[in-house]
């Protein structure tokens, strides 16, 4: 894996090209959420546990 710069500044907005990291198909549930985030190396689908779930 690709070493990571501590100095660098990654910018994240929902639904918005213009920024490093960005994710779209977003699909809120119950359970969690899921959709595809995307970076300069790629785009790759992801699901996220709701915190808190009972």
């Amino acid at each position: 894996m690709a070493q990571l710069d501590p100095d660098q500044v990654w910018t994240y907005r929902t639904r918005s090209p213009e920024a490093d990291l960005w994710a779209d198909q977003l699909t809120y549930s119950a359970i969690g959420i899921e959709g595809v985030l995307h970076t300069p190396q790629g785009e790759a689908a992801f699901h996220a546990p709701r915190s808190g779930a009972i």
